[in-house]
């Protein structure tokens, strides 16, 4: 547990009750995000649910710092962009839900909106089988 640490991302959408500015996510205007993109800041970054997702060179260069090793916490689009990246030696690990059933009733615990939810099925269990 000593030997690894997440990296904050940044989000385009607003905070929830209790998440703090730098400590879960950087929370950026829109605008913010897409010069951020545009100059390559990201070593990966996704649009779902009406908000941009990404995480920074920076962030996971800070934590390298720490002597950690980096875990990202990032949807299977941000996992594409990843792997794009040669100069990281990245491993992969997908956590899926035992059943629908389960993945449903955990979505409906989180203040997502209906896209999110229908998003995080097709992600998870339709979109992989028509790649």
């Amino acid at each position: 547990p000593n030997s690894f640490a997440f990296s904050v991302s940044h989000t385009t959408r607003k905070p929830r009750e209790g998440e703090e500015h730098g400590i879960h996510y950087w929370f950026v205007e829109q605008d913010e995000m897409q010069r951020m993109i545009a100059e390559g800041e990201f070593l990966e970054h996704a649009t779902f649910g009406g908000n941009t997702y990404g995480t920074s060179k920076k962030s996971v260069s800070d934590v390298e710092k720490t002597g950690k090793i980096c875990v990202l916490d990032i949807e299977l689009q941000g996992v594409r962009n990843v792997k794009n990246h040669s100069s990281l030696n990245a491993r992969f690990i997908l956590i899926r839900p035992p059943s629908m059933d389960v993945l449903v009733s955990l979505l409906l615990l989180w203040p997502f909106c209906p896209s999110m939810l229908f998003y995080s099925l097709y992600t998870l269990f339709i979109q992989p089988y028509y790649k």
